[in-house]
């Protein structure tokens, strides 16, 4: 007896390009802002550690968070590497100078400017993200991990592919895509 297995025997294996393929700016905004939240001073001092807490929850996308709580500057953070690492294949290490990095986002270079940017690599590294989306459950890092050579200030820094193609440049809200191809055009050469 000659058996043929199904055609489709193969189980679909989703991924978080469905999420964010939802096109969707209010979504988009909405899923930003509450990863992402804007804190006065005096909160970015005393960020909370949330641990698996709901930020995030429409129809079937809900979004847990657990870490040190992200704030805005991390997003710009997270944008600025996004658009470094958008020419490279998604499993290549993003490289680039501190500083150089800073200034192209209009910010200063001091080196209490330097320290806080790392901080907010070490928060982007250890902040887990989980996403369900139609009982399906996605989770890990923003930033995987890297190294950084004290001496000359370079960083290289592994993303995690799946939310780097789910935040990437194509996936973004229209009207988000306005701000990172700006921040695309400004962070040429950053590396």
């Amino acid at each position: 007896m000659n058996s043929k297995p199904p055609v489709n025997s193969q189980p679909h294996i989703n991924n978080l390009e469905s999420i964010g393929h939802r096109n969707n700016a209010a979504l988009d905004a909405s899923f930003c802002s509450a990863l992402f939240p804007a804190l006065d001073p005096d909160q970015k001092e005393n960020r909370r550690f949330l641990k698996e807490e709901t930020i995030f929850s429409i129809g079937s996308l809900t979004v847990v968070f657990t870490g040190l709580q992200f704030d805005q500057s991390d997003f710009d953070v997270y944008l600025a590497l996004l658009a470094i690492a958008q020419p490279l294949p998604p499993v290549t290490a993003v490289k680039f100078h501190a500083a150089s990095l800073l200034q192209k986002l209009g910010m200063p270079t001091g080196e209490s400017d330097l320290e806080q940017f790392d901080s907010v690599l070490i928060r982007l590294c250890g902040g887990v993200i989980e996403i369900t989306d139609h009982k399906k459950r996605y989770f890990g890092s923003l930033i995987e991990g890297g190294k950084m050579d004290e001496v000359t200030m370079i960083y290289q820094v592994s993303m995690n592919k799946q939310f780097r193609m789910l935040f990437g440049e194509e996936n973004l809200s229209q009207s988000s895509n306005v701000v990172c191809e700006s921040l695309f055009a400004k962070l040429k050469g950053c590396q």
